[in-house]
């Protein structure tokens, strides 16, 4: 199973890694329902950082 976000978000720009903040705690919250950890699965964003002032990419920043 692969979870694919756009882009890490403030908290993940800061800790370096995918799903930390809020989505993240949701994210925990389902794949534990389906008995499943975080270590079973692959997550990753499209985006390695943040876009300025937190906008959607541009196709071009997501086909890089």
């Amino acid at each position: 199973i692969m979870f694919i976000g756009e882009a890490p978000g403030q908290e993940e720009d800061e800790r370096g890694e995918p799903f930390v903040g809020a989505a993240g705690q949701l994210m925990d919250r389902i794949i534990g329902a389906c008995q499943l950890r975080r270590e079973d699965i692959y997550i990753c964003n499209v985006l390695r950082c943040r876009p300025p002032g937190n906008r959607t990419p541009a196709p071009q920043e997501a086909a890089n």
